[in-house]
């Protein structure tokens, strides 16, 4: 009786058994994963993580990835643009801008620069509305007084007895020009006839001067 060789042809191990090297995979490591599929039982479960790499970039919980051509997720819409913001004025958008800071901060020195930049941002009869609203919704008490530290008044001027000359040239320094009009002229029509030529010819003598 013929005895066939082990391993030759017929694929028998060397205890004997029948065995065809057709059906063995080829010896893979337990780390890693190439497929979904397994040849082994389990090798699935092997696999902590998947080495192919993938395109997808992980986000958030509170992100979305919207894909091209398809309607965007609710949080992912961008915000509606008011039409101020879209149409506005830019000067006006950098004014009222800027009103926003000097209410916040509230300081003497914000609200003079407010008034720096709206007089370079806004034509006066931008400014004038403003100052008149603002004005108009002050209580009168308060009104008045608000306009007179804007006007710079000084107010009325001292008695001849207690400042003389050099205090009457103090006021018309830091007077408004209303306030020189007003007390020039109500200080001519109270002189005599006299004093108001003695005037005249004090004014006509600086003209030539001059």
């Amino acid at each position: 009786r013929r005895r066939i060789p082990t391993g030759i042809g017929s694929g028998a191990s060397k205890s004997g058994a029948h065995h065809d090297n057709r059906l063995t995979p080829p010896t893979r490591k337990p780390n890693e994963c190439g497929t979904s599929a397994s040849w082994r039982s389990g090798y699935a479960a092997d696999c902590k993580s998947n080495k192919v790499p993938c395109g997808n970039k992980a986000l958030a919980k509170s992100g979305y990835q919207d894909i091209e051509g398809t309607p965007r997720e609710p949080g992912n819409k961008p915000k509606p643009r008011s039409a101020i913001s879209q149409f506005g004025n830019p000067a006006h958008k950098r004014a009222a801008r800027m009103l926003g800071y000097v209410l916040t901060i509230g300081t003497a020195k914000a609200w003079l620069d407010f008034s720096r930049v709206i007089a370079a941002r806004l034509e006066d009869r931008e400014i004038t509305g403003l100052a008149f609203a603002a004005l108009t919704a002050l209580d009168p008490n308060i009104r008045h007084d608000t306009a007179k530290a804007a006007l710079r008044a000084a107010g009325a001027p001292l008695p001849a007895f207690l400042g003389g000359m050099d205090d009457a040239r103090w006021w018309a320094s830091v007077a408004s020009s209303a306030e020189l009009k007003s007390h020039a002229l109500a200080a001519f029509e109270a002189m005599s006839p006299s004093d108001q030529a003695a005037f005249y010819r004090h004014i006509s003598e600086m003209d030539i001067a001059a």
